[in-house]
Order: C-alpha cells, then sequence, then structure tokens
C-alpha cells in the first residue's frame, strides 16, 4: 500500500524497507490482550491430571460432547438468544465450518451471494467446491436486500455467505431494522444464509444486535471459532444449523476432512481445510 502526495513526493504509507524485502502481511489479524497466556495458562492448570488430560485428547467427532455443546451454546449467548446446544458441531477451524456449511447447501456450479469485499478464504473455498460467488450491493449498513433480491431474480443463489457483525475488513455493523428485512427476504426467496459471527464478541456497548440466526432460524447457519476470541492457534471451529440440517452439515464435513486426509478413510473431521 503506497501513498502518493500531492507535490509527487512520497507519502505516509506501508512500503517496503527495501529491495527485496518481503511485503506487510495484512492477511491475518485478531486480538491480543495484556495477560492473556497468564488467564490461559490458569484455565489449562487443570488438564496436567493424567486423567483430565487423557479425557481431553481422546478423538472427538462433529457432535462433541453434551458438555461442550453446552459450553459453547453458553458462549453464543447475546442478543436475547441463547443457541439450541443440540443443533451444534464442532469442526478444525473457523474456515472448515464455513467450507462444510457451504458443501452442504450448495453443488459446484451453483452461485452464493457475497459482499462485494469478502473474507479472502471464502474465494479459496468456493474455488474448491466449483461455486461462483455473486457480489451484492452494500451501503452503510452492509447487504441490501433489494440488490439479493435482484440477484436472486437474474439467476437463482444457492446460498449467502455474511458478515453481519463487524464484517472484515469494512468493520461495518447491519442494523436491528436492515437485518429484520433481510431476513423477510431470504425467507421470501427460500435462500439459505452462512452468517460468520467470527468478530461479534467485539461488538461494542451492552445491548448486542440478535444474529440473523435469531430471526430465520430455520435458514441461517451460524459459523463462528476460537482463534479470535481466545488464541490464534486454538482453532475449533463450530456450526449451529436450523434445526434438521445437522446431518448434513456433518457428512459435508466428514467428506472435507477425508479429502484433506487424502481420502484415508474416515475419522474425526478435525482436519484443517
Amino acid at each position: 500500500v503506497r501513498a502518493t502526495a500531492p507535490d509527487g513526493q512520497p507519502g505516509h504509507a506501508l512500503t517496503e524497507a527495501a529491495a527485496g524485502a518481503p511485503p506487510v502481511n495484512l492477511e491475518l489479524n485478531y486480538p491480543e490482550a495484556a495477560g492473556q497466556s497468564e488467564v490461559l495458562a490458569r484455565a489449562l492448570a487443570p488438564l496436567l491430571r493424567p486423567d483430565a488430560l487423557g479425557d481431553a485428547l481422546r478423538p472427538a467427532g462433529a457432535a462433541g460432547t453434551p458438555a461442550a455443546r453446552e459450553a459453547f451454546a453458553a458462549l453464543l449467548d447475546g442478543g436475547g438468544v441463547r443457541a439450541d446446544p443440540a443443533r451444534i458441531l464442532f469442526t478444525g477451524n473457523g474456515r472448515q465450518a464455513i467450507a462444510a456449511t457451504l458443501a452442504s447447501l450448495a453443488r459446484p456450479g451453483d452461485r452464493v451471494g457475497v459482499e462485494p469485499l469478502t473474507y479472502p478464504l471464502v474465494k479459496e473455498i468456493a474455488a474448491r467446491l466449483g461455486l461462483s460467488l455473486v457480489p451484492l450491493a452494500m451501503d452503510e449498513e452492509g447487504i441490501r436486500p433489494q440488490s439479493v433480491a435482484a440477484v436472486h431474480r437474474t439467476a437463482p443463489l444457492a446460498a449467502l455467505y455474511l458478515q453481519p457483525t463487524l464484517h472484515n475488513p469494512t468493520a461495518l455493523t447491519m442494523g436491528e431494522s436492515r437485518r429484520a428485512e433481510l431476513a423477510d427476504v431470504v425467507h421470501r426467496l427460500g435462500i439459505p444464509v452462512v452468517e460468520d459471527r467470527i468478530w461479534s464478541f467485539l461488538e461494542p456497548g451492552p445491548h448486542r444486535i440478535p444474529p440473523l440466526a435469531a430471526l430465520a432460524p430455520d435458514l441461517v447457519h451460524l459459523v463462528d471459532g476460537l482463534s479470535k476470541r481466545v488464541a490464534p492457534g486454538l482453532t475449533v471451529g463450530f456450526v449451529v444449523g436450523p434445526a434438521g440440517r445437522g446431518e448434513a452439515v456433518a457428512r459435508a464435513l466428514e467428506t472435507l476432512a477425508t479429502v484433506a486426509r487424502g481420502g484415508r478413510g474416515a475419522g474425526s473431521g478435525s482436519a484443517r481445510w
């Protein structure tokens, strides 16, 4: 990223220090709090017991354990909505949650609506799944519902992938009335939604706007993870799907995990994608 002042001289910008130096990498972003390691050390200390460590390191399927589902339901509790623990599935990371959900909703050649500036890895996921990403018009509140309807009329959309809260990279947050309008449109058109909530824990103020999943629970698949909330290396992801969708997402998750392992049989579905 470079800048030039009006007089033609270089301005303040991100520039390479010298020829041959590596470029500045802006792809990865995550919050880091002072004292984070100390807090994590205290939380992990009980795992040092052999019996606890043995339980923690056992293979686990996408459904996890009842205790884990309850814990993640509490973690997602916000905006006056609590996720149903029975509808939570676990993945190796957030991107695998996105990939499995999209794979369960769309087939190669299908169209998926996205924000014009979207999470970069969604482009890679779409390419691997053979999906065509379709940019939707945005304003200061995010995706415009009229754009969804217009694009869908042109050629049907198999799904939407959106970040309504603290969108990456614009940091826009969709207001409650806009979310209600969008929920009405997807209901009317029957378009499933993948709602990425990865940054929602940073939403400012005591009042958290309810997710789209609360307004269209029969269509919205909420995805989230721990890499931003807790630590970049803790890559657990999860999906909260509509009732009756868990089996389809779990099948897609297992297929992706098998591909990541080179097709070597069944496993826990926790391979990185």
